[in-house]
């Protein structure tokens, strides 16, 4: 039987204790506890194992989508979109052909890989409410309004409840909106309808990661 000749200090520093071996310190990991509350470890663990889904499943976000796309879309986002290193395009298709499905497949699936972490929709005034109702119904991805009166006294692009915003082409080209967009972090931008709604100022200045609709 091997007998161990190192002995360790009984003292506890920051959850470690400092032991001496051969003279030398060396830190031992803390004791594993058990006494967290079962249902948040097993949230916890699935919401990590869910985190790879894509490894075993390249089109995941149908599986946690209340969706069925069509061949058109899922060559659109499997075959094309994903395989972009930097999206740099225009997704453009006839009206009702679900430009707005293949956005927010795009996304989850993003958001899933953890290959983005920010995401800005720009859509027309009149289809606010339509990109803010279908992101969260058919995705479950919440994503929050801005409108003018929010950059009067603080900055909606910061902090943690910026992450997915939603705001009007029409109150972003404000100048005072538009000032606060201007952070080191670049969300990955979508402008819905970006030919019709006079998208060219905000596309030169803030260019985005992907344009929906003609």
């Amino acid at each position: 039987m091997h007998e161990s000749r190192g002995r360790y200090s009984s003292e506890n520093m920051d959850g470690y204790r400092v032991g001496e071996r051969d003279g030398s310190d060396s830190e031992v990991p803390p004791s594993i506890d058990f006494t967290a509350d079962p249902d948040v470890v097993r949230v916890v663990v699935e919401g990590e194992r869910l985190t790879y889904g894509h490894l075993f499943n390249p089109a995941f976000a149908t599986e946690i989508s209340l969706i069925e796309p069509l061949p058109h879309q899922r060559i659109a986002v499997y075959d094309h979109m994903l395989k972009q290193s930097r999206l740099r395009f225009l997704l453009a298709d006839d009206a009702g052909a679900g430009k707005t499905i293949m956005t927010g497949l795009y996304v989850r699936e993003m958001l899933t890989r953890r290959l983005i972490s920010r995401v800005l929709i720009v859509p027309p005034a009149g289809l606010v409410g339509n990109w803010e109702h279908e992101l969260q119904h058919l995705f479950n991805l919440s994503f929050s309004i801005v409108n003018g009166s929010d950059a009067k006294t603080e900055n909606p692009f910061i902090g943690s409840e910026s992450d997915r915003i939603i705001v009007s082409v029409d109150t972003l080209r404000g100048d005072a909106m538009f000032s606060r967009l201007q952070e080191p972090e670049e969300p990955i931008c979508v402008y819905g309808r970006p030919i019709a709604t006079g998208w060219r100022k905000h596309w030169r200045v803030f260019p985005p990661r992907m344009s929906a609709g003609g």
